[in-house]
């Protein structure tokens, strides 16, 4: 990323005593969606939130030093949401397979990013790698970040990860300055099998059809009650 950008992009991390939330969900179509979240510490930051207007391209080679101040053709940008109080501002944007190693955001803190699809029809594997060069950058340019929440969100099976911490479907890194140059990502994931629990099976995955099956039979089955009960009660009054 080019200086101009690192000037540009601290807006992203004014707040005082900042914390950040980065969020990159994965679907079955290796679809990404990554959003940050910033929340206000005080109402300094509730005041800085409303007051920003700034546009944030999603491709960390954008070459244009206007981008921030106002739209132009051809660059796309993060779509940015706020609250209805101020105290909340969020950035999100959905990226394919391709471009997700562009990503401005994740390119600002991670200087190399990879995301790989290994597919091998012989031996039914379809293998998703995500992972990062080793250090976390965004502590040396932005001096007001304290500390940063990273969740890889996926219902796919875990195959390997150094996530500090795996909470259901989420595989969480927490990076603060003092762990920042040992920190990276890492993920790989089974895009054939899914990490499911009872429930999810039952209205999602394998058992779907029987539960649908069973859903319906019920219905049937209270309807001809209500049906044969109803006649019951008329030849009763006759």
């Amino acid at each position: 990323m080019k200086i101009k950008y690192y000037l540009l992009f601290i807006c992203l991390f004014f707040l005082s005593g900042c914390s950040a939330n980065y969020q990159l969900n994965i679907d079955k179509n290796l679809s990404f969606n990554e959003t940050v979240i910033m929340n206000a510490s005080d109402n300094e930051d509730i005041s800085l939130i409303s007051s920003y207007e700034g546009y944030l391209p999603i491709n960390v080679e954008s070459d244009d030093t206007a981008v921030f101040e106002k739209k132009i053709d051809n660059v796309e940008y993060y779509d940015l949401k706020k609250n209805k109080d101020n105290s909340k501002m969020k950035f999100s944007y959905n990226f394919d397979l391709t471009s997700l190693n562009k990503s401005m955001i994740a390119a600002s803190c991670f200087k190399h990013i990879a995301a790989i699809n290994n597919v091998d029809d012989t031996e039914n594997k379809n293998e998703l790698i995500l992972s990062t060069s080793k250090g976390f950058l965004c502590f040396d340019k932005y001096e007001n970040l304290d500390d940063v929440t990273v969740v890889l969100y996926s219902k796919y099976q875990e195959i390997q990860t150094n996530a500090d911490v795996i909470d259901g479907h989420q595989y969480i890194w927490n990076i603060d300055r003092e762990n920042a140059k040992d920190k990276y990502i890492y993920l790989s994931l089974d895009m054939n099998k899914k990490n499911l629990n009872l429930w999810e099976k039952i209205t999602e995955g394998e058992y779907f059809n029987i539960f649908t099956f069973s859903i319906i039979l019920f219905i049937i089955g209270t309807l001809v009650y209500i049906i044969l009960k109803k006649k019951d009660a008329k030849r009763n009054e006759i």
